[in-house]
């Protein structure tokens, strides 16, 4: 809830920005960057309705609260682009990063087993930033591409086709152990884990109205920026 109401607060600057690209435009409004994860894969299942959502809140604790609110922040991502179309949003895995975020695990553990195994296998904070870095900044990404990770794979996508990132940078939804430990290449558009039919485009719909209907519940003088 605290990114939806950030976001619609923001709104009305993001529009009216004036960012300076060379591709496609000249100029583009705002852009906003969701940060998702490689665990969106196991967010099963999706909830559909606004209700279940809602539960969805209530009863999810640990991992599966941690999925379903990554891959709730591309269902948000897919219906900012949706509703409004002068704002990009792009959602972003920064892969598995060597970080502070590990910082509570038990010393000796760390030390002996956690340090050495992340060092071969995770990235840098300075290569966990790079899809991140892409998706607010880079400026020959298709706005077709909802999705950035910075993994090589080996499934590829014509979402690319005919675009500068067309040349390997644009994969197809993979196996997720390739979104963890996989090549590391700067930053790629992959498609995330959807449901075929309509490519989450009704649960990002309902996600949207639960996320107004809660906050609008909890303060009904609450002002939200068309």
């Amino acid at each position: 809830l605290g990114h939806y109401l950030l976001t619609r607060l923001l709104l009305p600057d993001l529009k009216r920005a004036r960012n300076y690209v060379s591709y496609p435009t000249k100029y583009e409004a705002g852009r906003i960057v969701n940060l998702s994860s490689v665990l969106h894969h196991f967010a099963s299942p999706m909830p559909r309705t606004k209700e279940e959502w809602k539960r969805d809140w209530i009863e999810k604790c640990g991992v599966n609260a941690y999925a379903h609110s990554k891959l709730a922040a591309i269902l948000f991502t897919i219906e900012l682009n949706q509703r409004y179309h002068n704002v990009w949003a792009i959602s972003v895995n920064p892969g598995a990063v060597n970080s502070d975020i590990w910082r509570f695990i038990h010393p000796l553990v760390k030390k002996l087993v956690i340090k050495p195994m992340f060092r071969l296998l995770f990235l840098t904070p300075a290569q966990g930033s790079s899809a991140v870095l892409a998706g607010a900044i880079g400026c020959k990404i298709p706005k077709s591409v909802i999705y950035l990770q910075p993994y090589w794979l080996p499934t590829t996508s014509t979402t690319c086709q005919g675009t500068d990132m067309n040349n390997n940078r644009c994969y197809m939804c993979p196996f997720p152990a390739f979104e963890i430990i996989g090549p590391y290449v700067g930053y790629t558009a992959t498609e995330p884990r959807l449901p075929r039919k309509d490519r989450g485009a009704q649960s990002a719909a309902e996600l949207w109205s639960a996320c107004e209907d809660t906050l609008l519940g909890k303060n009904p003088n609450l002002k939200l920026p068309q």
